[in-house]
């Protein structure tokens, strides 16, 4: 009995350590690595929010051109408005440019735009959510809080712009 007593907390105690999750004037508020799964099964707003994205076409379609050396570290927050916005959004977006799970990495921030595990102090979080956007592994910019024009549009322009400082810097 007691072996099957430590069994069962010790699951819950590595569960716990994945990401932490508490309730918050009845909205749940999930802290550290998030997987896209949690999303779409506990948070209510992101499956209808993601339904009712509509990406631009043609932005899709440049994009698609750098899919493959794309990767973004989203920090969100489960109580924001804006990530109950911009994030399903974000998915939307890397769903047509064909993002596979281990492009992207999810992590939840309390409202004091910190989380436990993993750290994030690098990324000196001030507002959420933060779309960190990697190219061929090297940082090249960021989408703060609300996108100046829609998601997909600042992602391919911050590729291009970057793009363009790195062809410049390879003709000098």
């Amino acid at each position: 009995m007691k072996n099957i007593i430590f069994l069962v907390m010790s699951i819950a105690v590595i569960s716990c350590s994945v990401h932490k999750q508490v309730r918050q004037n009845e909205e749940i508020i999930i802290t550290g690595k998030i997987t896209r799964n949690t999303l779409a099964e506990k948070i209510s707003w992101f499956e209808k929010n993601y339904q009712t994205y509509k990406p631009n076409d043609s932005a899709i379609h440049e994009l698609n051109k750098y899919s493959k050396n794309l990767k973004v570290i989203v920090v969100m927050g489960t109580w924001c408005e804006d990530s109950k916005q911009n994030v399903p959004a974000f998915f939307k977006v890397a769903d047509k440019i064909f993002m596979e799970e281990n492009q992207y990495e999810i992590i939840g921030v309390d409202r004091d735009k910190k989380c436990k595990k993993p750290d994030i102090t690098k990324y000196k979080i001030k507002n959420v959510p933060t779309f960190i956007l990697y190219l061929k592994g090297e940082e090249i910019g960021s989408i703060i809080e609300t996108p100046k024009e829609s998601i997909e549009k600042d992602m391919l322009r911050i590729i291009k712009v970057m793009t363009h400082k790195a062809d410049i810097r390879n003709i000098e």
